[in-house]
């Protein structure tokens, strides 16, 4: 009888020897663990011994209940490794009064911000400015219209030159535009078939469109003078078709320039 109880004895110094051994390394991990909100020191110590023993001691309750069950539920939990507690910043520490106090958050850390280069103005497009389309109903025409000072260089590429200085179509004035009859895709090639009334409309880029009604045409010479002398025999607001010409209007010479008139009407 004296012999079962020292085993006995013994047997529970072993668990209490090991159990202290698994506690000890452990519980130096949880006293790190943050304060909750109006908690003192001693509540801290309450919580983690009762969560400590809810989660590593409750298992030993089971299949113990002889000397043997104790010793291989002590030797079992003596392998369990130190238990890896994430600790997050406490709210509250202990000062050395033994009350708590706010731990000061920490800074804020923001990505640097990068400003952006300033977007250079540009000014607004101009939507009496070219380019313009241009077409001619009567005679199956639409072409680009575009402007320059090089206006071989704007019909040799099968476009309508605006020449250069004469009306846009916000004025009150006359525009005049040119282009070949019978080259470089001949848009002009039959303009001395027009009517009195035939429709020429030109389109702006803002897509406003401008209507003309044809009002005639003459056959006059090369230069400068007697074209624009031509082309503002209409009064008011116009558009004027200029190309090379035999005398008769029929193409082609460049002895002679057709010009046909048109009134705005809409």
């Amino acid at each position: 009888m004296r012999s079962s109880v020292s085993r006995s004895l013994a047997a529970r110094v072993l668990v209490l020897s090991l159990l202290w051994g698994v506690l000890s390394p452990a519980g130096s991990a949880l006293s790190s663990w943050p304060l909750l909100e109006g908690e003192d020191g001693y509540g801290l110590r309450a919580r983690i011994d009762r969560e400590f023993r809810q989660a590593r001691l409750a298992p030993a309750t089971y299949g113990e209940l002889d000397g043997y069950g104790v010793r291989a539920a002590a030797e079992f939990r003596s392998r369990w490794p130190v238990t890896n507690i994430v600790v997050t910043r406490p709210a509250h520490s202990q000062n050395s009064s033994g009350s708590s106090t706010r731990v000061p958050s920490p800074p804020v850390v923001t990505a640097p911000t990068t400003t952006a280069a300033p977007v250079e103005e540009q000014s607004p497009v101009d939507p009496d400015a070219v380019p313009w389309t241009l077409s001619i109903p009567a005679i199956g025409v639409s072409g680009r219209v575009e402007g320059g000072d090089d206006s071989n260089a704007i019909v040799d590429r099968g476009l309508i030159w605006h020449w250069t200085g004469t009306g846009t179509m916000a004025q009150n004035s006359h525009v005049v535009v040119f282009a070949h009859r019978t080259s470089k895709g001949g848009l002009f090639r039959n303009i001395h078939q027009l009517d009195v009334g035939d429709t020429i409309v030109i389109t702006t880029v803002d897509g406003r469109s401008f209507s003309y009604a044809v009002t005639g045409s003459s056959v006059v010479e090369p230069d400068a003078r007697s074209i624009f002398g031509a082309a503002s025999q209409t009064p008011g607001r116009t558009v004027s078709l200029v190309a090379c010409s035999r005398l008769d209007g029929t193409p082609t010479s460049l002895d002679y320039r057709i010009v046909v008139n048109a009134s705005f009407i809409g």
